[in-house]
């Protein structure tokens, strides 16, 4: 946060150059990003498997700007993944402290943070793993959660999780 408006390390790039292509194309040309014009002299962008178009990161980014908008969607992410895992954790019936516990393992383990910090950002959806699992373990007992976990996972998946959500799948 001391330094807010750098770029990361690794990956950042190429995630604020799709971002930013996208950006661009919404809100000076007034168009639905069909296509990216600056990479390899031109390649597909709303059809690209690691589009964030339709996800909530898209929704900052539009409004604060690429750089910004990505690391307040990080921490946003951040806090959504420690509730959801925190309320998961309760559903199992840990105890209060175990379920601190459980949430702040899963969302301040390394996967997360190393996964982020080298501009991974379709890391940003295991925030809707818990909560996706959490409406399945209800949608056995009652099928109207059913819905909530498809839209979680649905959540993930647009934000370009592809990999990450064949894993969970799994």
């Amino acid at each position: 946060f001391l330094y807010f408006e750098n770029i990361g390390l690794v990956n950042w790039d190429l995630w604020m150059f799709y971002n930013e292509a996208a950006r661009k194309s919404v809100l000076e040309f007034h168009q639905i990003p069909l296509w990216n014009p600056y990479y390899c002299g031109g390649n597909i962008l709303l059809a690209h498997p690691e589009s964030q178009l339709f996800s909530l990161v898209f929704l900052f980014i539009l409004l604060f700007g690429s750089m910004i908008g990505i690391k307040i969607a990080i921490v946003i992410h951040f806090f959504f993944g420690l509730i959801s895992m925190y309320l998961l954790a309760r559903h199992l019936r840990f105890s209060q402290l175990a379920s601190y516990a459980a949430a702040f393992v899963y969302m301040l383990s390394a996967h997360f943070s190393i996964h982020t910090a080298a501009g991974h950002f379709s890391y940003l959806a295991i925030g809707f793993y818990p909560l996706a699992f959490l409406f399945f373990l209800k949608g056995l007992i009652s099928k109207k959660y059913l819905f909530f976990s498809a839209l979680s996972l649905a959540f993930a998946f647009f934000s370009a999780s592809i990999y990450e959500l064949s894993f969970l799948l799994l």
